[in-house]
């Protein structure tokens, strides 16, 4: 194989690219910062412009909605209306004998006429309404404001067959023939609480549609209407209809509806990528969307990003040229530094550096010198004591042989006890591993015959395999209780199980906290006060975590019982604050028991330990609690931590980070 040589690069050529590449990224790094702050703080801008824009023609289009809305409820319940429909229509919707009479005839056909009269006459007065027309139950129209329609059905069109039920107004779709949104309104007509026929008013786009407005021949910005179809109710800019379709699907429309409002980038109908804003109205069921090319937004932007380039290239030629030439005048002198070091190297003293300046370097060449010089008297003084080092040598040589030998006997001692001390660790290692094996498999196996035990403990409690004697109750509830206590010793060991082996799930999302521990506190009340002990309970409101409530509920019933167990008399506060250094909500438990010695403090959290001695030992419990609290808050990435003065009680505390404001605007 043959060796590949090594290139050799001067310090000079180092330098040089070292300033070349400094240059290069802070220009580089300082241009995209200027440009991505500015595009941000651009597009910012627009979106909360189409926002305004959005939310004003919104405004309109609820106003126009509400108008038609109340001018037909009101005409529908007006008493003089209903009395010329209910007198024209009682000829005109269905035949009857009497209707047959010339007599009869005469004063439906003045009714219809009063009638239609007074349709004209309305929809005059109120232009947002459109065309006014009156249908029988049958949905025939009898009269309407446009004499062309009276004879035609409206019998299953939407706006008939909901209006004649209760007010209605339709979603706006695009009329052809009005080239603009229309609107359907539509009520019944009652007389004595019953049903005799239906008013529908068709609205035309005038009154309601959402026009491009600021769109002009210099900006693409404009505003339309999407109705819950996914059609347009007003024809956009270059919107090209196939076969007449009026279709439309992006990103805008397809979060927009049911009830969204957002501001978005995306490709609108004409395959084109804008920035828009949009909004539901909820009166007419509609989006309202306004939208502007996102090349025009950040157009001019791109231009000057060009010319910052251009001269950021020349910039950097600029500094790389002036770099080497202040870089090489600089390495003259260290070459000579250089050179001088070579000859010494060779055992040539006599060289000497010339010295051509006065500043840092120059102080480096007579430095130099004035090391040669040193040398070279060294030189002589250690030829002088050559000889005598030598003997020297030899006689430390035996000596140190010697001591090694020594100390080979020595490290050979200690790394046969370091062996055994590594192969009794493993053993502890290993029986640890299967302590917690055995643990783990004895819970699983106790668990299962403990299910039918309590559930056919809790049945025969209840009565249902017929009644007991009261000393066969006391026994039954004496196993239902031990079951239920080593039930919970089952749950204990599996939850540490789980936590150390890390396949305890979690499911964090934002909660109360304050409201959580404040249900968990209330739910403790009653075992707390059969104890004689007061549980008070002190928060803020809307302490807010990313976290797990059934697991955190968890811990505080566990710290809670804890503080039951060792206090005889007194009470339990827990107090809920917001460490906002720190961006962490702190829970602290503390109770007025028999407190912890110093010595024990540091082992509270270790799983099956407890404080008191065997021989001393009245309280029960597993001694599982506290780590399963430990585990539980380091998964919230948080901490625990207990504070205590031995005959005055205990504080037990923990902290998990609060839900901050810019996590909260991520989410949204």
């Amino acid at each position: 194989m043959v060796p590949v040589p090594k290139v050799r690069i001067s310090i000079k050529t180092k330098v040089i690219v070292l300033v070349a590449a400094l240059t290069i990224f802070s220009i580089g790094i300082s241009g995209w910062l200027a440009y991505t702050l500015a595009e941000d703080s651009l597009l910012k801008n627009v979106g909360d412009r189409l926002q305004i824009r959005t939310t004003l023609e919104k405004a309109r289009l609820d106003a126009g909605a509400t108008l038609i809305a109340n001018d037909v409820g009101w005409l529908a319940k007006d008493s003089t209306f209903t009395s010329l429909f209910a007198d024209a229509a009682a000829c005109r919707c269905g035949a009857q004998p009497s209707c047959e009479t010339a007599q009869a005839s005469v004063a439906t056909d003045n009714a219809t006429a009063s009638l239609q009269s007074y349709l004209e006459g309305y929809a005059r007065a109120h232009p947002s309404l459109g065309k006014l027309s009156v249908a029988c139950p049958d949905g025939t129209v009898i009269a309407s404001s446009d004499a062309s329609s009276v004879g035609e059905s409206a019998q299953g069109t939407e706006a008939f067959e909901l209006g004649r039920r209760d007010l209605y107004i339709s979603t706006p779709i695009f009329s052809w023939s009005m080239n603009g949104a229309q609107v359907h309104a539509a009520a019944p007509l009652a007389r004595a609480n019953v049903t005799i026929g239906a008013l529908i008013a068709t609205a035309s786009g005038m009154t309601i549609a959402v026009y491009p407005g600021l769109s002009t021949a210099t900006t693409s910005e404009q505003s339309y209407v999407v109705n819950n179809r996914s059609q347009v109710a007003t024809i956009p800019l270059d919107f090209a209809t196939a076969n007449g379709s009026l279709d439309i699907s992006t990103q805008a429309t397809n979060e927009c509806f049911p009830a969204g409002d957002g501001k978005a980038v995306y490709t609108n109908y004409r395959g084109t990528t804008v920035i828009g804003y949009y909004s539901f109205a909820d009166s007419l069921n509609a989006c309202v969307i306004s939208e502007i090319r996102l090349d025009e937004v950040v157009g001019p932007l791109t231009a000057i990003r060009n010319g910052l380039s251009l001269f950021a290239i020349l910039l950097i030629l600029g500094v790389i040229v002036v770099g080497t030439y202040v870089v090489g005048e600089t390495f003259k002198p260290i070459e000579a530094v250089v050179h001088a070091a070579h000859e010494y190297r060779r055992g040539n003293l006599e060289q000497r550096v010339l010295v051509v300046s006065d500043d840092e370097l120059g102080d480096l060449s007579r430095s130099i010198n004035e090391m040669a010089d040193d040398l070279r008297r060294s030189h002589l003084e250690i030829s002088r004591h050559s000889a005598e080092l030598e003997e020297d040598v030899r006689k430390r040589t035996a000596e140190l042989e010697d001591t090694v030998k020594k100390e080979k006997e020595a490290r050979v001692a200690v790394l046969n006890m370091l062996e055994d001390l590594n192969d009794a660790l493993s053993e502890v290692r290993s029986l640890d591993r299967m302590k917690d094996e055995f643990l783990n498999n004895a819970a699983h196996e106790l668990k299962t015959p403990l299910i039918p035990i309590l559930g056919y403990a809790e049945l025969a409690l209840s009565g249902k395999m017929g009644l007991m004697d009261k000393e066969g109750q006391q026994v039954l509830e004496i196993i239902d209780r031990n079951a239920k206590r080593l039930k919970s010793l089952v749950d204990e060991i599996l939850d540490v199980s789980k936590l150390e082996s890390g396949s305890m799930k979690f499911t964090l999302e934002r909660m109360n906290l304050s409201e959580t521990l404040r249900i968990c506190v209330q739910d403790m009340q009653p075992y707390v006060k059969g104890k004689g002990l007061s549980l008070e309970f002190e928060a803020p409101r809307g302490v807010t975590i990313l976290g797990d409530g059934k697991r955190i509920t968890q811990v505080m019933t566990n710290l809670i019982n804890n503080s039951v167990k060792f206090t005889d008399k007194g009470g339990i506060t827990v107090t809920v604050s917001e460490d906002r250094d720190r961006g962490m909500a702190v829970v602290r438990v503390t109770d007025t028991g028999i407190g912890i010695k110093d010595a024990d403090l540091k082992h509270m959290f270790e799983k099956f330990y407890q404080a008191e001695t065997a021989a001393d030992r009245k309280y029960m419990g597993s001694g599982l609690g506290l780590s399963i609290c430990r585990g539980i808050v380091n998964a919230h990435n948080g901490r625990v931590w207990v504070e205590s003065e031995v005959g005055k009680g205990s504080t037990f505390a923990f902290a998990i980070p609060l839900v901050t404001g810019s996590e909260e605007l991520k989410r949204q």
